[in-house]
């Protein structure tokens, strides 16, 4: 079985945010100026409707009121913001991703935020699924939509491209 060892135990960062209050364990060298974070709360009166004393929820999306702070509304925003800081920390000139749509949004949307070059590959079906929360697409964003196509081709694409221009995949 896959075993995750880390050098320094756990600890959280209480003067962070997000997920930056995690920062000992992501592959990242320092706090990024994006930010994400899911929310856990306690539910007793569903925990008693099921038969559970303590039961607590996770909610990965957007619902400020609480804290959920995935602009998005997708968990892959939770994978988008430090996959990023660790892109800029290692100098790679830009990101090419192939999507059907959760991860795509939050690439467009993150690359965004901190204006780093990102190349998103979609089937032309799934395009409406590429949007960015509250702004039109940014200019450091460019999305390809493949006419007559699936994920398995914007895959197949987006890894060719990628080797052409020397961006990560």
């Amino acid at each position: 079985l896959l075993e995750a060892v880390y050098p320094q135990s756990f600890s959280v960062d209480e003067c962070a945010s997000g997920m930056w209050r995690f920062r000992s364990w992501l592959p990242v060298m320092s706090e990024g100026t994006t930010d994400a974070g899911s929310i856990c709360f306690p539910a007793p009166e569903l925990g008693s409707a099921v038969g559970l004393d303590d039961l607590w929820l996770s909610f990965s999306g957007y619902w400020p009121e609480r804290g959920g702070a995935c602009p998005t509304g997708s968990f892959k925003d939770l994978e988008v913001a430090p996959t990023l800081q660790r892109l800029l920390e290692c100098g790679s000139p830009g990101v090419v991703v192939a999507t059907a749509g959760n991860t795509g949004r939050s690439f467009a949307h993150f690359g965004g935020v901190v204006d780093y070059p990102v190349v998103v590959v979609v089937a032309e079906q799934h395009l409406p699924r590429i949007w960015r929360p509250g702004s039109p697409q940014a200019a450091s964003t460019v999305v390809v939509a493949l006419r007559d196509a699936d994920y398995g081709n914007a895959t197949e694409w987006a890894g060719r491209l990628a080797d052409r221009i020397g961006w990560q995949l």
